[in-house]
């Protein structure tokens, strides 16, 4: 069996040591670190429901997986007005990298091999993007 009793010792060694700046960086983005983790923390209570759904046998409680895309969509409101995009935006921006990817209609194919250079070049949009950056 394995020795672990370094281990602990070892992530240390190779955790990052910059919490200084880290902070800094934090303080300043507050709301947007808020709404990354709100986004990670209501997409997985959705998850759970799907897991119990699929693991366990229960029904889908469909009222619990609208109330936390409510939740996501609280937290996308907040990352979006940080970022000085709105939904109709982002949502235009999403189709068309999604119809260059698939031309049209969802194929296994393109899902698999996908030229990411190339659809965010059709997401990428120069006045925004310049406007922003």
């Amino acid at each position: 069996m394995p020795d672990y009793s370094n281990y602990e010792k070892e992530v240390m060694r190779t955790a990052s040591g910059d919490e200084p700046a880290i902070i800094k960086r934090f303080s300043g983005n507050v709301n947007l670190t808020h709404a990354a983790i709100g986004m990670s923390t209501e997409a997985n209570e959705f998850l759970d429901t799907i897991k119990k759904y699929l693991m366990y046998g229960k029904d889908i409680d469909h009222v619990n997986l609208i109330e936390e895309m409510g939740d996501i969509m609280w937290y996308m409101a907040l990352a979006s007005n940080i970022l000085g995009v709105s939904f109709d935006e982002i949502q235009h921006r999403n189709i068309t990298k999604l119809k260059e990817r698939y031309k049209g209609k969802w194929i296994k194919e393109e899902a698999l091999n996908r030229d990411t250079k190339k659809e965010l070049s059709s997401f990428y949009q120069p006045d925004w993007y310049d406007k922003h950056y």
